[in-house]
């Protein structure tokens, strides 16, 4: 009997957690953020997670949107590195936080991986 509702529990876990994972073009949207301001954003975490220096803040603006934003290295676990961005819209007084991170493959290549 314990096993029947120990399967079940984890079927049901199973099952919901993909509805509860957003990807990221949601979150992205739900920002606001212009294809521009994004392409603008990955720059500046490219620099950072090139960088690799724990700390580091990079301060960006998009002249065509006048949307702004700081992005900060703010720890490196493991093979992980996790990032803050704090964004300022075009018009807006009020910050969003955005956290991201990546993690270096055994190949070298660094990976979006959940935040």
């Amino acid at each position: 009997m314990f096993a029947r509702i120990l399967k079940t529990v984890v079927i049901l876990v199973l099952c919901a957690a993909p509805l509860s994972a957003k990807p990221l073009s949601r979150i992205l949207n739900n920002t606001g953020l212009s294809p521009a301001d994004f392409d603008i954003l990955m720059a500046t975490e490219t620099s950072l997670v090139d960088r690799g220096q724990v700390g580091r803040t990079e301060s960006w603006t998009n002249p065509q949107t006048g949307t702004k934003g700081a992005s900060k290295l703010v720890a490196q676990r493991g093979s992980c590195l996790y990032l803050q961005h704090f964004v300022t819209l075009s018009g807006n007084t009020d910050r969003q936080e955005i956290r991201t991170a990546f993690c270096q493959q055994p190949d070298g290549q660094w990976l979006r991986a959940p935040a």
